[in-house]
């Protein structure tokens, strides 16, 4: 009886402590595969940071973006050859959920062909531009010329 009662304390308490362990030794080596998978992923995660680095860098200011956005809508009309009739910016930004939304009203005239090439240089933009309303029609009888009323926008922290 005294052999049973030594080994119950003795030998439950051993027990107890190796299953503790033992646990402990598995949740361990879940966050080491965990980590390790990590590690292995860790150059393409790098890639895809870069890829998306620009659009985390903070601008100082408003002004500062709405000059950039204008600049760059600047530069897309004349690298499409879109004629610029009006490209004004809204004074005062939307504020979203951690970013804000610049506005700029443009109208233009442009051939088929010059406006398919702006609408690709916008796509393409490596700014956060988007369309949000665009309204095309033709500017004579000819349809040779189409005049373009759009809202032009931009994402920035």
């Amino acid at each position: 009886m005294l052999i049973f009662l030594a080994e119950r304390f003795f030998t439950t308490g051993i027990k107890e402590k190796a299953k503790k362990a033992s646990l402990e030794t598995r949740v361990a080596e879940e966050k080491l595969k965990q980590g390790l998978n990590i590690e292995k992923d860790k150059d393409l995660i790098q890639s895809e940071y870069k890829t998306y680095e620009p659009y985390l860098k903070q601008e100082p200011q408003d002004t500062d973006v709405v000059a950039k956005f204008l600049k760059e809508i600047e530069n897309i009309t004349q690298s499409s050859g879109v004629l610029v009739l009006n490209l004004t910016p809204e004074n005062m930004p939307e504020k979203e959920e951690g970013y804000k939304k610049f506005r700029a009203d443009l109208k233009a005239e442009a051939s088929l062909d010059q406006l398919f090439a702006f609408l690709y240089r916008i796509q393409d933009s490596k700014l956060l531009i988007k369309l949000d309303k665009v309204s095309i029609a033709p500017k004579d009888e000819s349809a040779s010329t189409f005049r373009i009323d759009t809202t032009i926008s931009i994402a920035s922290l």
